[in-house]
């Protein structure tokens, strides 16, 4: 058919015989020329007045005065031509309508400019989004108050408790001083008493009211031997009130200070131990055990401070010689606390706050994702149809709409090169619609071969072509 001539300018082979015949191709307001359709100027205007007689002579198989009579004639120059129902009225191109537009050039880049003003507007609220998601969940977390038990200080004070002895020697010609001190040995033969100085300190970090006492106690315990056949154990004990109980009471005070002097006569000890052993009959360990006790108690702030303290010397018995021990704990730190228990409470205005904004920053950070991966979509897809008309700028068309084909077969084709095999084998051209300068909104690809079309939607898949 005489109208598909004009495609074969697409074909190599068919550029020459396009050169023969483009008077006869001008049979619309249109001419086809450089692999597009444009407006006619005047020089091609002129050329098809002066040619319009002779193309109405001529039988060409469309208009032949032997084959339409002149009514039919005369409407098929009124008409827009049809071949095959194919409507070519629309094959305006993108070019026509830049040149009838002087400012396109302007329009499509504020385009541009709103499109990106847009996706940095979606940017920007997808992180305030997620800020308020975030802030939504720790003010949820705020909004409940568990149960806790929360302690407070009171009061900081420092106890010192400690213990110091000297061994009283007989006469002797062989000790050149009259005592021996802490942790020295001494044959029983030479001892003649034991002094032991007992002392106990509280120290309080401000004024309080204060009950305390002590005293000083020993105890005599004898354990049998374990000789490897018989268990070992106490056997025996016997104890004594050195200092009785002293009792005070103090007000706004920050401590006490409890100093206690006891001599103890060893030989006395050693010789009741002594006199057990032979009775009993047999081995065993014995030690007088001398401890000084101080309790302390007072109600600070509405708490109860309960302080007990202790300190000893052990002074072995029934033995050849003598290294007594102590037990003291020097000085502690010690801080009485208050207990206080905080029930679990719910803020009810900030829970509901917080839903309604963690329901909202959700909603929104879900729709600004869908927006921005339509948007990544869009720049690939856009990326895709440049690549596109950059490469195959020579076969392809743009339009504004599709020619209306009566009854046509839509061939949906997977990829761009089957349109470019099919482009080759029927040498027909690649039309694309394309409805906004540089702007992807359509994205489909079309070649019409008589009542078939060739249809190639594009996507953002990355596709080698």
């Amino acid at each position: 058919m005489k109208i598909f001539d004009k495609f074969d300018a697409f074909d190599d082979d068919a550029k020459e015989k396009e050169n023969s015949d483009l008077q006869e191709e001008q049979i619309s307001s249109k001419i086809f020329k450089n692999g597009s359709f444009v407006e006619e100027n005047e020089e091609n205007k002129g050329d098809s007045e002066a040619n319009k007689q002779e193309e109405e002579s001529k039988d060409d198989g469309f208009l032949s005065s032997e084959s339409y009579d002149d009514e039919e004639i005369k409407l098929a120059k009124k008409e827009p031509i049809k071949t095959d129902s194919l409507k070519f009225e629309s094959l305006k191109t993108k070019d026509d309508n830049k040149m009838k537009d002087s400012k396109g050039k302007n329009t499509n880049n504020d385009d541009i400019y709103s499109k990106v003003s847009k996706d940095l507007f979606k940017i920007i609220g997808l992180i305030v989004s997620g800020l308020l998601v975030v802030l939504s969940i720790w003010t949820l977390a705020k909004s409940f108050t568990p149960a806790i038990t929360r302690e407070n200080v009171v009061l900081d004070y420092t106890t010192n408790d400690q213990v110091d002895y000297r061994i009283y020697l007989s006469k002797n010609d062989f000790y050149e001083t009259p005592t021996l001190g802490v942790g020295e040995i001494v044959p029983v033969t030479f001892i003649d008493r034991i002094e032991i100085d007992f002392s106990s300190f509280l120290s309080a970090t401000k004024p309080i009211d204060m009950n305390y006492s002590y005293k000083v106690t020993g105890v005599i315990v004898a354990n049998a031997a374990d000789n490897g056949s018989e268990a070992g154990g106490r056997i025996w004990s016997k104890n004594y009130e050195f200092v009785p109980l002293k009792t005070f009471t103090d007000a706004a005070v920050t401590g006490y200070t409890v100093q206690e002097k006891v001599v103890i006569d060893y030989k006395q000890y050693n010789d009741l131990v002594n006199q057990y052993k032979l009775r009993a009959g047999i081995p065993m360990d014995a030690a007088l055990t001398v401890t000084l006790t101080v309790d302390a108690n007072s109600v600070v702030d509405g708490s109860v401070m309960n302080e007990s303290n202790s300190v000893s010397v052990s002074i072995p018995l029934s033995v050849s010689t003598v290294q007594m021990s102590t037990s003291d704990d020097g000085n502690q730190p010690r801080t009485l606390v208050q207990t206080e228990k905080i029930a679990a409470s719910n803020n009810i205005v900030l829970l509901i706050i917080s839903v309604i904004i963690l329901v909202g920053s959700l909603a929104t950070t879900v729709m600004l994702l869908k927006s921005l991966r339509k948007m990544t979509e869009e720049h690939s897809t856009q990326l895709k149809f440049n690549k596109i008309m950059r490469d195959y700028s020579q076969i392809i068309i743009e339009i504004e709409k599709l020619p209306e084909v009566k009854n046509a077969a839509i061939i949906e084709v997977k990829a761009f090169k089957d349109m470019l095999d099919v482009q080759k084998e029927l040498h027909l051209p690649i039309m694309c619609c394309n409805s906004k300068d540089n702007i992807v909104t359509n994205n489909v690809f079309y070649i019409v071969n008589q009542n078939q079309i060739f249809k190639y939607k594009m996507n953002s898949d990355v596709e080698k072509f």
